[in-house]
C-alpha cells in the first residue's frame, strides 16, 4: 500500500515509501474529512471536534509547513512549492505526511479530522486506496462575500482581489474532489449562523453516521471552545 502516484504528482528526486496501515484499518477508528474553503470556519469547528470527541484534528497546512522547516529533499520540495504564487504541494507528498502522522497516533487515538482535507480528486481518492476509507465528510460551505470578509479580517490584508482568486480556486478544486463521494457528505451553511448553532448539526450527523448505536458524548466544554476563536 501507498507506492503509487499519478504522473501529475511524481516527484522523481524522491522514492515513496510503503506504509503498512493495518494497525489504521485493524483499530477501525473514525476518519472525517473536514473541508470548507478559507472563511467557511473549519478551524474553530475542528477545535470543537477535538475538544467534544477527543479525535485527533491534523490540519493539513501546518503539518506541510512544519515538514517545510526540515532539510530532507521532502522539506525542500514543499519550501519551494510554498514560495510559488500557487503554493500547490504534490498530492504523493502530501498523502504520505498524514500516512505517517495517523500511523504515529493511531495506538492512542480515538478517531481522526483531517482538517483542510481533500484538497482535489486525486487526493481524496489516493486517500482511500492507500489508507482507509472515510466515515463522513463535513463540508463547510458560505457565500463568497463572507468568506472573503471573514479571510481579511483574519489575514489583516487588503488583497481583495487574491482572496477572492484563491477562494474560486479553492471551491472549484473542492467540488471536482468531492463530487465521487456525495453520499458520504454532510453539508452546512456558516453563512449566518454561529458556531455553536453550528456545531450541534455537526455533532448529529457524527453520531449517525459515525456513532450509530448512540454512545454519545456529553457537550461540556463547546462553548468554552467558542469564545476562545
Amino acid at each position: 500500500m501507498g507506492c503509487s502516484g499519478s504522473r501529475e504528482n511524481f516527484v522523481p528526486e524522491m522514492q515513496r515509501l510503503c506504509y503498512d496501515m493495518s494497525p489504521l484499518t485493524d483499530a477501525k477508528l473514525p476518519i472525517i474529512w473536514l473541508i470548507g474553503a478559507p472563511g467557511t470556519g473549519r478551524d474553530t469547528q475542528a477545535a470543537i471536534l477535538e475538544d467534544f470527541y477527543s479525535f485527533d484534528v491534523l490540519k493539513i497546512s501546518s503539518l506541510l509547513k512544519q515538514h517545510a522547516t526540515n532539510e530532507t529533499d521532502r522539506g525542500r520540495v514543499i519550501k519551494e512549492n510554498f514560495m510559488k504564487k500557487n503554493k500547490l504541494i504534490p498530492d504523493t507528498i502530501v498523502i504520505d505526511i498524514i500516512k505517517e502522522e495517523i500511523l504515529s497516533r493511531t495506538a492512542w487515538a480515538n478517531g481522526f479530522v483531517l482538517n483542510g482535507f481533500p484538497r482535489n480528486a486525486n487526493q481524496a481518492d489516493m486517500f482511500v486506496k492507500e489508507a482507509c476509507d472515510v466515515d463522513v465528510i463535513l463540508y463547510l460551505t458560505c457565500k463568497v462575500p463572507t468568506m472573503v470578509s471573514r479571510s481579511l479580517f483574519k489575514s489583516d490584508s487588503n488583497r481583495l482581489v487574491d482572496v477572492k482568486v484563491e477562494i474560486a480556486l479553492y471551491n472549484k478544486h473542492l467540488a471536482q474532489g468531492i463530487k465521487k463521494y456525495s453520499a458520504k457528505i454532510e453539508k452546512f451553511d456558516t453563512t449566518k449562523d454561529s458556531p455553536d448553532i453550528i456545531f450541534p448539526k455537526i455533532q448529529s450527523a457524527i453520531d449517525v453516521r459515525v456513532f450509530p448505536d448512540g454512545n454519545k458524548k456529553d457537550n461540556t466544554n463547546v462553548h468554552n471552545i467558542i469564545d476562545e476563536n
